[in-house]
C-alpha cells in the first residue's frame, strides 16, 4: 500500500483530509441545524422525560469517553485518519475497550443531543454520522494496519477471559439493537413522509 506524502497539499486528501471536513459539517448538522420543517408533520418523541435524562446522560458519557481518548493518546494525537510518523501504538486506558474512543464518544454525545432535543431531524443527522464515522474508521484501520506491526494482533485480540467475552457479547447485542432502532426509525419517518401535506402532494402531481 502507497503511503501518503507528508507534504502533499491538504486538499489532496492524502492524509483522509476530506474526511475531517465531512465529520466537521455532519456534527455541525447535528448540534447547529435545523430542527423542525414546517413542512414535516412528525409526531413527539414518546416519554420526553425519559428522553431527556437518557440523552442527558448519553451526552455526558459521550464526553468523557472523548476526553479520555484524547488525554491518552498525547503526542500521537492528530485531527487526520493518517496517523503521525512519530505515533505510537495506543492500548491503554479506554483502547483497552474500545478501538476507537474519540469515534465512539462522539456518535454517543449526537445520539444523547438527539433525545435531549428530541427532533427527528437530528436523529437523521445522527445516523449519517454514525454511518460515515463507520466507513471513516474502515479507512483509518488500513493506515494503521500499514503503519503498526501489531495492530492486526490488537483488532482481532481474544484473549479467552471472560471479562473480554463478555465485553464483546454486549457489543454484539448494543450493535444489533442499534441496527434495529434505525430501521424502525427510518420506516416511521417514510410512513410519515407519505402523509405530509395530502393536499399539497395532489397539488405537485
Amino acid at each position: 500500500m502507497n503511503r501518503p506524502t507528508l507534504h502533499a497539499p491538504w486538499w489532496k486528501g492524502k492524509r483522509g483530509e476530506w474526511y475531517v471536513v465531512v465529520q466537521v459539517l455532519l456534527l455541525a448538522l447535528v448540534f447547529f441545524g435545523p430542527r423542525r420543517h414546517a413542512g414535516l408533520s412528525l409526531p413527539a418523541f414518546p416519554w420526553p422525560g425519559v428522553c431527556t435524562i437518557v440523552g442527558a446522560i448519553l451526552l455526558l458519557s459521550g464526553v468523557i469517553l472523548l476526553v479520555s481518548g484524547i488525554a491518552v493518546l498525547r503526542s500521537s494525537l492528530t485531527p487526520l485518519p493518517y496517523p503521525r510518523e512519530k505515533a505510537t501504538l495506543v492500548e491503554t486506558g479506554p483502547y483497552r475497550f474500545v478501538r476507537h474512543p474519540m469515534y465512539g464518544g462522539g456518535v454517543m454525545m449526537a445520539l444523547g443531543w438527539t433525545l435531549y432535543v428530541q427532533s427527528w431531524l437530528t436523529l437523521l443527522y445522527s445516523l449519517a454520522l454514525i454511518v460515515f464515522v463507520d466507513v471513516k474508521c474502515r479507512r483509518e484501520e488500513r493506515w494503521l494496519a500499514v503503519k503498526f506491526a501489531g495492530y492486526d494482533d490488537y483488532r482481532r485480540r481474544e484473549s479467552g477471559t471472560f471479562r473480554v467475552e463478555r465485553v464483546q457479547a454486549r457489543h454484539r447485542i448494543r450493535d444489533a439493537a442499534i441496527d434495529q432502532a434505525a430501521r424502525r426509525c427510518i420506516a416511521l419517518l417514510y410512513r410519515q413522509l407519505r402523509r405530509w401535506h395530502p393536499r399539497q402532494r395532489s397539488a405537485y402531481s
